[in-house]
């Protein structure tokens, strides 16, 4: 046989790459021919032309292995042809009972016509059972409640869904059994076989197919989750796909390409939960942030900006979307901000429109330990600097170390045990005390019982977040909101992980004036009776002792700020300034990025709504700064975009 090329471990320190890749059948002696990459990059600037091989220990055109990726350039080029990229990809811990969400790397080459060059839909029978590290058989699939792995690899094609918009109601998902109707950067769910090879690693699946490559398109929708993912055959990163910016508009600015995205949910499921009933059966969508914008991923510190990402408390979905109880079980903290291969994201919306994945986004970042899918035959997760390939790095990166965080356990003790809700309050001076695309999360508040939310200004309304992003300071009133829907003996607040912080931090009641320490190992202990409790817990950084005789002030100026909300009127092309609290506001500012002040108005007065025209200024990114006559100062970033 053939090869074109052979990449082994020992070029570890070299990548291939080619402007263009054409791989078929030797013309004259109709052997095979094939690319096998091992633990390397196979880097493509335009297409790849694949030519199928003879069906048998070496089909496939190109094979990617242990932890090998396949990146193609901007030029976004459509593949073709009859042949074949080969990637395995598994799913931990996954056996018949345990959903994992999946975005395919690859189409069926054949659908539509081979001959066409453009990325092609997928079906589970793309899936192939492995026999050795070229040879693998096409895998059954069976409308069983479970698949096996013996004689052969035979999936469930029950529970083979999409979720292309909605909530959590059995309604929003839209079976595909094992039809080609999975369209490409379309994810769906599959629950995994009855066997794990290697501990703790899951089965190992080998997808086959034409590789995708270019533009993507994914439709969202306002408040909702659709279900989509990394659709390459390398990694996907998710800050690059959350602050790209395209062209210039007519006012000649850049804006942002998927800014429809307000953050990215993942599911987790309780692999102790082994049955198929929705009453029996454990999970949760964790909430992931990517953080300030930082196209290569490189802090100060040399390592990567991870975002943050909240795990989900688990809780038993009904068929209607809603929680009916839960064990108490938590997810597993994951670093997000690189999708592995086959990694299925839920992108959620804050308003309606397209996102378009690009090749530009894919990275070559070896998954570790510390993901959804990793591959058992990679090294041990650690990221060395040889890692970090970028075949199109963005020039001049301007690097932020990791802002300080602190990762906030709350527990609630009641009569059917105990269930814990985390939380991530962030600092960065990247921040405001409102809400900040990228840096704040929303809370799912999916909880059985009882739940506790940062209550944070969004679009005009007070919304449960789980991640909150501040700007640090020593008189900073952090509000902290509880809902008790059954009785709970006891609530205790603890922090889980503290990253760069070196403040006290103190858990305030408002009503009865305590103060409880929850840095340095220490816990707060509250009661609470049923009901919603707003406005009365906060956390602060000064006790009591060290707050001076202004410290009543400290609070108010605190609750002025979070009682006075702003929001663009796009359509109305007016910034909207809510002020139900009716305080006093002396002046008005608006401020470009560039320092210019754009809008002045002077004694507005106390009307609960105060609008100011921003017909005649350019869509962009600005500062709002208001003195209320207590000479009290609320500042607010705001995006207006007018068009």
């Amino acid at each position: 046989m053939k090869k074109l090329l052979i990449l082994t471990v020992f070029l570890t320190y070299s990548s291939a790459m080619f402007s263009q890749l054409f791989v078929r059948p030797n013309p004259s002696s109709s052997t095979d021919s094939y690319v096998y990459v091992k633990d390397e990059i196979l880097f493509v600037e335009q297409d790849v032309n694949l030519g199928i091989n003879s069906a048998g220990a070496t089909e496939a055109s190109i094979y990617l292995r242990e932890g090998a990726q396949l990146i193609q350039g901007d030029s976004n080029t459509p593949n073709k042809g009859s042949g074949q990229l080969s990637v395995y990809q598994n799913a931990p811990d996954s056996d018949q009972w345990t959903y994992n969400y999946w975005c395919s790397p690859i189409g069926n080459q054949n659908y539509g016509g081979f001959g066409v060059a453009e990325n092609k839909n997928f079906s589970i029978k793309r899936i192939f059972d492995i026999q050795n590290s070229t040879n693998s058989i096409q895998s059954l699939s069976t409308s069983s409640y479970e698949g096996v792995s013996t004689p052969f690899l035979t999936i469930s094609k029950r529970w083979i869904y999409t979720k292309p918009d909605g909530l959590e109601a059995e309604s929003d998902y839209v079976h595909m059994g094992n039809s080609h109707n999975i369209e490409p950067g379309m994810g769906f769910t599959m629950k995994g076989v009855d066997a794990t090879p290697i501990a703790g690693t899951g089965f190992e699946y080998d997808f086959r197919g034409r590789p995708n490559n270019g533009d993507i398109t994914i439709n969202v929708f306002a408040g909702e989750s659709t279900l989509s993912g990394n659709p390459y055959p390398s990694a996907l990163d998710l800050n690059r796909l959350f602050y790209d910016t395209g062209s210039s508009n007519s006012n000649g600015e850049s804006t942002l390409i998927n800014e429809e995205i307000t953050e990215f949910h993942y599911w987790d499921e309780n692999k102790d939960s082994n049955s198929h009933y929705y009453s029996e059966n454990e999970g949760g969508y964790g909430t992931y942030t990517p953080g300030p914008s930082n196209p290569n991923g490189i802090s100060t510190d040399g390592d990567f900006e991870a975002g943050i990402y909240v795990p989900p408390t688990f809780t038993v979905w009904n068929a209607g979307g809603g929680s009916n109880s839960g064990s108490g079980d938590s997810g597993v903290h994951y670093d997000r901000r690189f999708a592995p291969i086959g990694q299925g994201v839920l992108f959620f919306a804050g308003s309606d429109g397209e996102v378009i994945i690009k090749n530009k986004y894919r990275r070559y970042i070896k998954e570790g330990d510390n993901s959804d899918f990793r591959n058992n035959s990679t090294s041990n997760g650690n990221r060395s600097s040889d890692e970090r390939i970028d075949p199109d790095p963005d020039p001049d990166p301007d690097p932020e170390s990791t802002s300080s965080q602190l990762r906030i356990n709350t527990s609630f003790g009641n009569q059917s045990g105990t269930h814990v809700r985390q939380m991530v309050l962030a600092f960065s001076d990247r921040s405001t005390v409102g809400y900040d695309r990228g840096l704040d999360g929303r809370h799912p508040m999916d909880a059985v019982g009882a739940d506790v939310y940062f209550p944070v200004k969004f679009q005009g309304e007070s919304t449960p977040f789980v991640i909150s992003t501040v700007p640090f300071s020593i008189d900073r009133f952090v509000p902290v909101d509880f809902i008790i829907n059954t009785p709970t003996p006891k609530i205790q607040i603890t922090i889980a992980e503290n990253i760069n912080f070196n403040q006290i931090a103190y858990f305030y009641d408002h009503y009865e004036d305590t103060y409880q320490e929850i840095t340095n190992d220490y816990e707060a202990v509250i009661h609470l009776e049923v009901g919603e409790h707003k406005r009365r817990f906060a956390i602060l950084f000064r006790s009591r002792r060290e707050v001076s005789e202004n410290s009543e002030g400290t609070i108010a100026k605190e609750e002025t700020r979070a009682n006075v909300d702003f929001f663009q009127n796009n359509p109305s092309k007016q910034l909207e300034i809510r002020n139900p609290e009716r305080y006093d506001i002396k002046t008005a500012m608006v401020y470009d990025m560039a320092g210019k002040l754009v809008i002045n108005k002077s004694n507005l007065g106390t009307n609960t709504m105060i609008t100011l025209s921003t017909s005649n200024i350019t869509d962009g990114i600005y500062l709002v700064q208001l003195l209320t006559s207590d000479n009290i100062n609320i500042d607010h970033k705001m995006i207006i975009k007018n068009n």
